[in-house]
């Protein structure tokens, strides 16, 4: 239901109650933790990623579906902490710089390294946001829905807060994700099992990965002929694309450099 790298290359999602990790030069998949989400609520945890010193956050339900708790758990997989609670948070990511992002109800806030919190983009009235993703320079990335005009968007917010329109989108992005060049990708919420990546340089959208049916085959061939179900994306700084292939119940990789290959 979410992945992301933390600094040492290892992945991170989430299965069930559950933190994982998989060392991808090993092939070792060990539970970090455990986390726990109050006794009246069953959802389980959505969202995950790390920031530059390895601490991971998690995105929990909390006292009921109105509420819910960013956990954070140190480099080791301990000290668990209650980092912020929200109303309806949709995402959330971390960059390079110490700093923790989430969505809420159509804005976007900023957690500093001290735990206070900021609003990045809060104009409901111009717009709603649904997902954010954060790079390691620092800059985020927003799936945002333009109000009036009913357009849909994917924005870039640099760290001098100056906005750019990097492509009109048809419906609301899952999974983002970030390559070492800024390109993004993502899941689109009516093709659950397909992949896809957006050049930032010139907004091209391209399908990377997936017929379009859902399923389970093609490892070891073309990513363009595999059948999957994606739910959490992640890029390592080689290109390989990891991701979560819930139905399947498997963690997947697309290595680019041998040609879109699923291994």
């Amino acid at each position: 239901r979410g992945a992301t790298l933390d600094p040492a290359g290892n992945l991170l999602f989430i299965d069930g109650p559950s933190l994982w990790k998989l060392d991808p030069l090993g092939g070792i998949v060990s539970r970090v933790s455990t986390v726990e989400v109050e006794r009246w609520n069953s959802e389980p945890p959505f969202s995950v990623t790390a920031d530059s010193s390895g601490n991971v956050y998690v995105l929990a339900p909390g006292r009921d579906r109105f509420d819910k708790n960013i956990v954070k758990f140190d480099a080791s997989g301990g000290a668990i902490s209650s980092l912020a609670r929200f109303d309806s948070p949709e995402s959330v990511t971390a960059d390079g710089l110490g700093n923790v992002y989430v969505v809420d109800y159509g804005s976007v806030y900023k957690i500093n390294g001290s735990g206070a919190v900021t609003s990045v983009m809060d104009d409901i009235e111009a717009g709603w946001a649904y997902a954010v993703l954060a790079d390691r320079a620092g800059n985020l990335y927003v799936v945002w829905w333009e109000r009036g005009s009913e357009r849909r968007w994917l924005l870039k917010i640099d760290t001098a807060g100056t906005v750019t329109r990097l492509g009109e989108i048809e419906e609301d992005l899952e999974a983002l994700a970030a390559d070492s060049s800024g390109n993004v990708y993502f899941r689109r919420q009516s093709a659950g099992s397909q992949i896809w990546k957006l050049d930032t340089g010139d907004g091209a959208m391209e399908l990377i990965a997936g017929t379009g049916e859902p399923g389970f085959d093609g490892d070891g061939s073309g990513a363009s002929n595999a059948r999957l179900w994606v739910s959490g994306i992640a890029v390592d700084s080689s290109g390989n694309v990891w991701f979560t292939d819930h139905r399947n119940r498997r963690v997947r990789v697309l290595e680019p450099l041998r040609g879109g290959v699923l291994p």
